[in-house]
C-alpha cells in the first residue's frame, strides 16, 4: 500500500503509528484510524469495514509437535500482557478455558507474533488472505474457536476530515485493499 501512495502521491508524507490506544481524531492526533471496534463518537465516521474469521496459529515446528486434534487447555498461548487483558483474545481465551494461564504475553502485537514464529505458542490471528500476512509463514491448526471469533477492521475518520486530499487519497487506497481482501475471502 505505501508504494502504490508513494507512486501515485510523491508529495504526499504519511506516518504510521501502531498501537492499541485510540488516538484522538478531533484533537488531530491523527486523520485516519484503522480499529478493531466501529466509532461510536457522533463526529466519526466509519468509511470502510472488513470481516474475517479468527483461527489459531503456531510455528511449522510447533504444530509438528501437536498429536491429533488439540485442545484449548493443551496448547501454549501467546497473548497480550495483563496490563491489556480487557482485549478481546484475552477475553475469548479465559472464557474458553478454565484457569486460563498464558505460555507467553507482550503489551506488543509484533513481539507476540515474534514469540509464535519461533514455536513459544500459538495464537489468535485473523485469517487474512492477503500474500504480505504473516499468517502464511505459520501453520493454521484445527481448532474452532466458535462463531464470536470475528476479527474487524474500521476504516474511520472525523467527518471534518473526511474530503481533504491528503485523507481521501489514502482512505480509497485501504478501501481498495479491503474491497480486494473482501473477493478473496468469498472465494
Amino acid at each position: 500500500l505505501s508504494r502504490q501512495l508513494q507512486i501515485q502521491y510523491p508529495k504526499l508524507h504519511v506516518e504510521v503509528l501502531f498501537g492499541i490506544e485510540t488516538l484522538h481524531l478531533g484533537r488531530g492526533e491523527a486523520d485516519i484510524s484503522l480499529r478493531t471496534a466501529p466509532p461510536e463518537d457522533d463526529d466519526l465516521i466509519c468509511l470502510d469495514q472488513i470481516h474475517t474469521i479468527i483461527r489459531v496459529y503456531a510455528s511449522p515446528s510447533y504444530a509438528a509437535r501437536l498429536h491429533g486434534k488439540p485442545k484449548p487447555e493443551d496448547l501454549d498461548w501467546i497473548c497480550w500482557a495483563e496490563s491489556h487483558d480487557h482485549l478481546y483474545v484475552n477475553q475469548c481465551l479465559r472464557a474458553m478455558i478454565p484457569n486460563f494461564k498464558p505460555a507467553f504475553t507482550s503489551d506488543d502485537f509484533n513481539v507476540q507474533v515474534a514469540a509464535c514464529r519461533a514455536g513459544l505458542g500459538v495464537m489468535p490471528l485473523a485469517k487474512a488472505p492477503h500474500p504480505d500476512a504473516v499468517i502464511n509463514e505459520l501453520s493454521e491448526l484445527d481448532l474452532d474457536l466458535g462463531p464470536e471469533a470475528v476479527g474487524s477492521l474500521y476504516l474511520v475518520v472525523h467527518k471534518r476530515h473526511r474530503y481533504l486530499p491528503k485523507v481521501q487519497c489514502v482512505t480509497e487506497l485501504i478501501s481498495t485493499a479491503f474491497a480486494e481482501l473482501r473477493k478473496k475471502l468469498r472465494s
